[in-house]
């Protein structure tokens, strides 16, 4: 006859029973009648071990107030794949703690579902580890939320590698801050595809660094909305290369021309030139405009 534990409780010898526990008793605890009964100290006593042998039944049945308890790093780190993408959204995975979230080895945050990313809470996001960030897959990363993304740290953000960036959907792109978005390293930027680049807003485009934009690929430059190109402040538009101010297409020079014009100030004469479509025809066009001199 299998092994059927009795009722858990408290007594002087709790921490020699939980040590002596094999595999077969641990998957004979009753998920809804037991599990949700063992007692923090009993929880803390598992060993890494005796961890990977509940079974993807119990694993949802501890509550959230048990959670917390798992409070080792060998406990978390033990974690199996199986177990972890049992994880209940509420009651268990929004109960981790900071000090838990950073115990998980990368290759068990790779095993999180695209349904269990968006139910870590906000202050969750944050105490990722740049090791953990930078290990997240493609399939996470459209599934990070709109009130998850402002929480990415300057730290997290510059963690991603340029596979992840491409992954962020262009619906994700506007959840940046204007503070997170001076975060992003140079090479972030050109790791940025056209479809994203249409997406950042007026205030996002505004907060672009002179270091960043000077990076910006013909294609990237291209690609801005005609709604975009009017955010690029003065000392924005004069970080553009000579180079990036031949990918301008009349478009560009057409905005920027109707965003100067008017300048009563002092007036600069400059001459731009634009490529047509197909890049052997030249247009050139006379543009007036106050202290932009690297533009020119």
């Amino acid at each position: 006859m299998d092994f059927v534990p009795e009722p858990i409780t408290i007594n002087g010898n709790d921490i020699l029973n939980i040590l002596k526990l094999t595999k077969k008793e641990i998957r004979a605890f009753n998920a809804t009648t037991q599990i949700p009964y063992f007692r923090k100290k009993q929880i803390e006593t598992f060993t890494s071990t005796q961890i990977t042998w509940f079974t993807i039944k119990q694993i949802p049945h501890f509550t959230e107030q048990q959670i917390p308890a798992f409070n080792t790093t060998q406990q978390i780190s033990k974690f199996t794949e199986q177990q972890i993408k049992v994880f209940h959204e509420i009651t268990q995975i929004a109960e981790f703690r900071k000090w838990q979230i950073q115990a998980f080895q990368w290759s068990q945050i790779q095993v999180f579902t695209w349904w269990q990313i968006p139910w870590f809470t906000e202050k969750q996001i944050s105490y990722f580890a740049t090791q953990q960030i930078s290990k997240s897959t493609e399939k996470q990363i459209p599934y990070f939320t709109e009130q998850q993304t402002p929480y990415f740290t300057e730290k997290q953000i510059q963690a991603f590698q340029w596979w992840q960036i491409k992954a962020f959907t262009d619906w994700q792109i506007p959840w940046f801050t204007i503070k997170q978005i001076p975060y992003f390293k140079e090479w972030q930027i050109k790791a940025l595809i056209t479809k994203q680049i249409a997406s950042f807003t007026k205030e996002q485009v505004s907060s672009f660094l002179p270091s960043q934009i000077a990076v910006f690929t013909k294609e990237q430059i291209q690609e801005f909305e005609w709604w975009q190109i009017p955010a690029f402040t003065e000392k924005q538009i004069s970080s553009f290369t000579e180079q990036q101010i031949s990918f301008f297409t009349p478009l560009w020079s057409e905005i920027l021309f109707k965003k100067y014009i008017n300048d009563e100030k002092s007036w600069k004469e400059i001459n731009v030139k634009n490529r047509i479509n197909d890049e052997k025809s030249w247009e050139e066009i006379n543009v007036k405009n106050r202290s932009i001199s690297k533009f020119i």
